[in-house]
């Protein structure tokens, strides 16, 4: 099962005046690649995860709900569906919304976890269906999260196109920095720095600091710093 976002936003005729940056077929061929990877070598894994959520709601009524979670995101300026373990309780998430707030605004608040999601969040397990945007080509490896359409044409109608440039990402500065930021407006400028960074390297030098990125993320989700 997954749930759903209840509204699909859509863009509007703003973001069709800047164009996007291609992603060259030198990352997108690395992206599918490790993508494909990683699924065959996570799929006990994302076994485990499933079976873990679904026995969560058996023992505590609060967490019952669906295995996987999906939200309307924006990547390049196209809107698209973003696949999660679920790790926050329904009710909470049906608030959320009703109050015009995003699940990650839950998740950096800290409340509305399951007992199992708190863990998954932690050691970045939740993210492992974002898998499948990759092979779709939705989002690459790294690049600037991707933000909801709302907080997307909020930045746009401030100046700030650089999320419009580059294909979203699953990890980026902001994860190989976690522990590090001071705070959510800190976060954010390391995704504008990213993309500042990476629109002057050739295709080669690019692969080479995402492949830095991932490295440094890693060490930060053996470290346990996924919350």
């Amino acid at each position: 099962m997954i749930d759903k976002e209840s509204e699909q936003p859509t863009m509007t005729n703003q973001t069709h005046s800047i164009q996007p940056v291609g992603v060259d077929p030198l990352k997108a061929a690395f992206d599918r690649g490790l993508a494909c990877l990683v699924l065959l070598l996570t799929a006990p894994l994302f076994g485990l995860g499933t079976m873990a959520i679904l026995i969560d709601g058996l023992i505590w009524r609060e967490d019952r709900g669906p295995v996987f979670h999906r939200e309307t995101r924006v990547s390049a300026g196209r809107i698209f569906s973003l696949f999660k373990f679920r790790t926050m309780q329904v009710s909470a998430i049906q608030d959320a919304r009703q109050r015009g707030l995003t699940v990650k605004y839950l998740e950096r608040e800290n409340r509305g976890h399951t007992r199992v999601g708190h863990h998954l969040r932690r050691w970045y397990l939740d993210e492992l269906p974002q898998m499948i945007n990759i092979l779709r080509g939705e989002m690459s490896w790294v690049g600037p999260r991707p933000p909801a359409p709302f907080e997307y044409e909020r930045e746009l109608s401030e100046g700030n196109v650089r999320k419009r440039l580059a294909r979203a990402g699953l990890v980026g500065l902001q994860q190989a920095n976690k522990g590090r930021t001071q705070g959510f407006d800190e976060e954010i400028a390391l995704d504008y720095e990213y993309v500042a960074q990476v629109r002057a390297m050739s295709p080669g030098r690019r692969l080479a600091y995402d492949v830095s990125l991932l490295l440094r993320t890693v060490r930060v989700l053996l470290e346990g710093k996924g919350l």
